[in-house]
């Protein structure tokens, strides 16, 4: 139970940092530039795809990837500057407007090229899954050896919907 509630509560840390963080870059963006920008978080999302893509399928190591990757994701906000948001500049509904149209366009991109299905990085850490062992306490004196690692399966995938053992609710 007290796992579950300290789990709850990191969680909710880490979203409401995340919420923070975004407002912080809107309110940024707007300050500097007065422009109404909600596709931060696509330029991030090309950034993110492009370390993947250098890191994973052109087999750069995962820091000389991010370097190249953050100025893929510059070059990509310095051209929707030039070719959308220069007309928007101090007019808020046509700034949302063309934030919201870039965020469906890079979003059916990402789509198109990558797919739903998730990712996995192998460079960022290397080795650390095959070596990962889950911790478990000793037992005690005169009670049963401890149980042997958990087996490495894959799981389905899964939904909203799933039990705590990865079984479908129906």
């Amino acid at each position: 139970m007290t796992q579950l509630v300290l789990g709850q509560v990191l969680n909710g840390a880490i979203i409401g940092a995340m919420y923070g963080i975004i407002a912080l870059g809107i309110t940024l963006t707007f300050g500097i530039t007065g422009i109404v920008n909600f596709a931060l978080g696509e330029f991030m999302m090309v950034g993110a795809y492009a370390t993947y893509a250098l890191a994973e399928r052109g087999g750069l190591p995962y820091p000389a990837a991010v370097v190249p990757a953050c100025l893929i994701a510059a070059a990509a906000g310095y051209l929707a500057n030039k070719a959308f948001f220069r007309f928007t500049r101090n007019n808020l509904v046509n700034g949302l407007l063309v934030s919201i149209g870039l965020i469906s366009l890079f979003e059916s991109a990402s789509m198109l090229v990558w797919t739903a299905t998730p990712l996995e990085m192998h460079h960022v850490l290397p080795g650390w899954p095959s070596s990962w062992r889950p911790i478990s306490a000793s037992p005690a004196p005169g009670s049963a050896a401890p149980p042997s690692p958990m087996p490495r399966t894959p799981r389905p995938p899964c939904s909203w919907a799933c039990t705590r053992r990865g079984s479908r609710r129906r």
